[in-house]
């Protein structure tokens, strides 16, 4: 493999063996600071729950239910259980990590944000080992002669910027956010891969280290997107880093076949998943023109939120760029001042040694920094194909580069400080330089910057506690973004803070008039505040909005069911059902239309295709056995009210079923039996007054198995 020599120097960089490893004292107490540290700012958020898109991805995802369903989440996308069969999201490993962990821990949120804990703690020190040999193997004479070895030197570089990457308030979200874990692994991945490669020329087999990159790329795009920039990364490492040649590079094709034929394994997957390799259109309708003023706009802000980690938000209301001025000129300046720099930082000047000739010998290192953060920061630019504009967790896998020169920094400006100077005429034979001084002051600085990391995670990890939380945070923040507006509203709603809900909602919706969501929820809150004439016509609204959702159908029927004008509910069940024919929550809007229509075949069959479709669903259970016994076949009735206590024992609606239960058996004076549910419906939901009251006359079964009949109560006087 040839290798361009210097051109100020007989020395070339001998970057093909990866020094052996030196898991002395220092490097352990190192890897013991990383890993406790980290945990340690995080473990709060083993108090949180379940936000954001987890309700979706991990709530309401009946595919994670079952190992059998592993093939079903390699070919399809990772919104398909909610119907998304047309997005672009391909994270199988993603959905894979769910189904693992949901069998692990149900839906105990404790143990799954644990999980997203231990991995940022080992990207940390991968981190650490990744940087520690990159900085070993920069040049020849890294250290200098007689002084401490590379490892102990090197390491010290690679604590700093493990460290600072550890302590960086932009990974909150991926680290509070149980959704965002595909971010921490995909890192991780991609870390570990560049490792194996770097160190592959020098162990003893090669093809087993370099195998390993090549699994680890692959295993990181089954994380993320993303991780399809790696080999853009393998190309920067040996340009600018190695500071091999361009033909040089070219000529050594072999080594790159393994990552070619992962991505060629990957695009096969993807297409056959998504229908296309990405299918979305340009959700911002972006020109050509102002997507080449956007783009550098964005990526200057991603670089100072990285300088200047202040103002985090969960969902940013940037706009595109859609003019000429002097803000994308200035940005599109700082981008290509900054791709230009690596060129002769990949250059190793030839210096005398001492500290300054240390941090020359970096350089390299410092210029396939750069390239990492721009590199793997290139996905989050793509304008046209991103669903959300700007967000922290997309600067979480290109921060490594940013904490690099962190890193750097410190470490030069410490060991400047106490550097002799030569003598001027007159005076000793030497003199101290101005950074002397400085040195108490450098420390000082590096406490500051960690102390103030620190406190920007404290004040920002309370916003990811609850989903409300989160969203009214962000409301906040982001008055004007329609989405978190109308959301903040439902939550309102849910809570049963139907006022202000609604006026959330109606905000919203004045903000985007073109989204469905918003007049449907406000007919569900103009319903329950009695205004069924307003539900009305907010849910016509949203189904002429997005007539091809079946939720908005259904929610249209529900409202003539509160009218009783049964014919029109069937007649838009019906509508809803062209849509979408084993939609579980129309179906049963169906059978509760034709059952008051005097159809009672056509609900109870209705009920049984609901069911079907949805089996962990109870409300059609309890309607179709509720239509049994009304039909008096309580046998019938019972059969299915125990078929719901099996198919869901983990629902909210669990307590319906055991009094309803208590009511049959109370009809076929199973007194005993009807006492049991009574008191288990009343376990589930203590605040359920009409179970209360029934179990009252029952209690003496409870006390005396061997009562046969109710007691005599004396009729009042």
């Amino acid at each position: 493999m040839t290798r361009r020599a210097n051109k100020q120097g007989p020395r070339t960089r001998q970057v093909l063996a990866a020094p052996p490893s030196r898991w002395d004292r220092t490097t352990l107490r190192h890897l013991w600071i990383l890993a406790l540290a980290p945990f340690a700012l995080y473990a709060y958020t083993l108090r949180f729950g379940f936000v954001a898109d987890d309700n979706q991805e991990i709530l309401q995802d009946k595919l994670l239910r079952s190992f059998a369903n592993v093939g079903t989440l390699f070919n399809h996308s990772v919104w398909f259980f909610a119907g998304g069969q047309g997005d672009r999201y391909y994270r199988p490993l993603k959905t894979l990590a769910y189904l693992l962990e949901y069998h692990l821990f149900r839906l105990h949120p404790a143990p799954w944000h644990l999980i997203n804990i231990l991995a940022y703690v080992a990207t940390v020190l991968a981190v650490y080992l990744l940087v520690r040999e990159l900085a070993s193997s920069a040049a020849t004479d890294f250290p200098s002669p007689g002084e401490a070895g590379a490892p102990g030197r090197a390491g010290e570089f690679a604590f700093w910027t493990a460290l600072f990457f550890a302590f960086h308030p932009i990974h909150v979200e991926a680290v509070a956010w149980i959704a965002a874990g595909n971010d921490l692994f995909c890192a991780l991945a991609l870390l570990l891969a560049l490792w194996f490669y770097h160190r592959a020329p020098g162990e003893s087999r090669p093809a087993l280290a370099y195998g390993a990159s090549v699994l680890l790329f692959f295993a990181g795009m089954l994380f993320k997107e993303s991780a399809l920039t790696f080999p853009a990364v393998i190309l920067a490492y040996h340009l600018l880093y190695r500071g091999d040649s361009l033909a040089g590079t070219v000529r050594a094709w072999r080594r790159y076949l393994g990552y070619f034929v992962a991505l060629g394994a990957y695009t096969g997957l993807r297409i056959h998943a998504l229908r296309g390799f990405a299918p979305s259109s340009n959700a911002y309708h972006l020109t050509p023109s102002e997507m080449t003023l956007s783009i550098p706009t964005f990526a200057v802000k991603y670089l100072w939120k990285a300088l200047v980690p202040l103002g985090q938000n969960f969902r940013y209301t940037y706009q595109p760029v859609r003019e000429v001025g002097w803000k994308p000129i200035a940005a599109a300046l700082v981008v290509v001042l900054m791709v230009l720099a690596m060129l002769p930082l990949r250059r190793r000047p030839a210096s005398q040694p001492g500290p300054s000739q240390r941090a020359q010998e970096l350089q390299p290192l410092l210029s396939l920094a750069l390239a990492w953060f721009w590199i793997t920061l290139a996905p989050a630019l793509a304008l046209s194909k991103i669903s959300i504009l700007f967000t922290d967790r997309y600067l979480y896998t290109p921060s490594f580069g940013f904490c690099i020169f962190l890193a750097w920094g410190w470490l030069w400006l410490r060991n400047r400080a106490g550097v002799a100077l030569p003598a001027r005429p007159g005076e000793g034979p030497s003199r101290r330089s101005p950074l002397a001084e400085a040195r108490g002051f450098a420390s000082i600085a590096v406490a500051a910057v960690l102390l103030f990391y620190t406190v920007v995670i404290l004040r920002r990890l309370p916003a990811w506690h609850d989903n409300f939380g989160l969203y009214a945070t962000t409301e906040k923040q982001s008055p004007n973004d329609a989405n978190i507006v109308g959301t903040v509203g439902l939550l309102e709603v849910q809570q049963d803070r139907l006022e202000e809900g609604l006026a959330l909602l109606q905000r919203a919706a004045l903000l985007d008039p073109h989204e469905a969501a918003y007049p449907s929820n406000e007919a569900s809150a103009l319903m329950s505040l009695g205004r069924v004439d307003d539900a009305l016509h907010e849910a016509r609204k949203a189904a002429e909005l997005q007539p091809d959702f079946p939720l908005y159908w259904t929610n249209l029927a529900i409202v003539y069911e509160k009218k009783g004008e049964w014919n029109k509910a069937d007649e838009t069940c019906r509508r809803g059902l062209a849509v979408a024919p084993n939609d579980h929550a129309m179906l049963t809007a169906c059978g509760l239309a034709r059952w008051h229509m005097g159809d009672r075949n056509g609900a109870i069959a209705a009920y049984q295709q609901a069911i079907k479709a949805d089996p962990e669903a109870l409300d059609a259970y309890i309607n179709l056995a509720n239509a049994h016994a009304q039909l008096h076949q309580l046998d019938a009735a019972t059969a299915e009210f125990q078929a719901a206590l099996q198919a869901n024992p983990n629902s909210h609606d669990l307590y319906i079923v055991h009094f309803e239960l208590g009511v049959i058996y109370e009809t076929e004076s199973q007194w005993r039996a009807a006492a049991l549910e009574y008191q288990e419906a009343l376990r589930l939901n203590p605040q359920f007054i009409t179970a209360r009251a029934n179990l009252q006359p029952l209690l003496p079964f409870l006390t005396n198995p061997n009562l046969t009949r109710l007691p005599f109560v004396p009729a009042p006087r």
